[in-house]
């Protein structure tokens, strides 16, 4: 699974808990920060240790502001998943 983000910290925790939830987990999660400025990384890290349930979650940083479209790409050739979902 594939999550592109910019500063949606405030949101992305319900994001993982219902990727986190669902019947079927993912084998990983690759969060793709495009950029933010809103303590993104941290709170992935938080959830990682308290959150993830045994879900591989994997947080990568663009280099500088790109735009959904390559956050996403990014994520998905950061991704070892056979099958992925954005």
């Amino acid at each position: 699974m594939v999550v592109p983000t910019f500063n949606d910290a405030h949101r992305l925790g319900d994001v993982l808990r219902s990727i986190v939830g669902q019947t079927l987990t993912p084998s990983e999660i690759v969060v793709a920060d495009d950029g933010s400025t809103d303590g993104t990384e941290g709170f992935v890290r938080e959830f990682v240790e308290r959150q993830a349930d045994g879900v591989d979650v994997r947080y990568i940083r663009l280099p500088s502001r790109s735009g959904v479209v390559a956050a996403r790409n990014e994520g998905i050739a950061a991704t070892r998943a056979e099958w992925i979902a954005t």
